[in-house]
């Protein structure tokens, strides 16, 4: 194990999730963030059978898969804090080598290809926008606004 700057701990939330990650700063007496990086969502599967359970880490938060992006936690949904066990710490930092390579992945493509279909996506979006905002510039009129049919009736 190599020995870190920031500490490694695992959290169970109150939403029954448990992650594991690296504390870059503890919340002082005044607030309700922890600052951590490295977020990873530990998953508990089982064989077919239920006969053994695995255990399995992903992202915690989707997109945020770079190791070098922080993400403030509340501590008010924190129920419990753990130092990890040596034998997870391990697999959790396979697991960070294979989340920063998915990052690396993405950024790269995203660079060669130019989000591709996302930005052909987002372009068409904001073509039909303009269209919509154009045509109600355009009938800018009062077309919300019912006439009576004889304007001399109270009703």
């Amino acid at each position: 194990m190599s020995k870190e700057l920031y500490e490694t701990k695992q959290f169970k939330l109150t939403s029954g999730e448990e992650i594991i990650a690296e504390v870059v700063q503890w919340n002082m007496d005044d607030e309700t963030e922890i600052v951590v990086r490295k977020a990873m969502k530990l998953v508990m599967g089982e064989t077919e059978g239920g006969n053994y359970r695995y255990y399995s880490f992903r992202p915690w938060m989707v997109y945020q898969e770079n190791l070098q992006d922080f993400i403030i936690l509340n501590a008010a949904h924190i129920v419990g804090i753990a130092q990890p066990v040596d034998s997870i710490l391990i697999q959790y930092e396979e697991a960070l080598i294979s989340m920063q390579e998915m990052f690396e992945n993405r950024e790269t493509q995203a660079t060669v290809t130019g989000n591709g279909d996302v930005n052909e996506l987002t372009q068409k979006l904001r073509d039909h926008l303009k269209s919509i905002e154009e045509e109600n510039n355009d009938n800018d009129s009062d077309d919300n606004v019912l006439p009576f049919i004889d304007p001399k009736t109270l009703h």
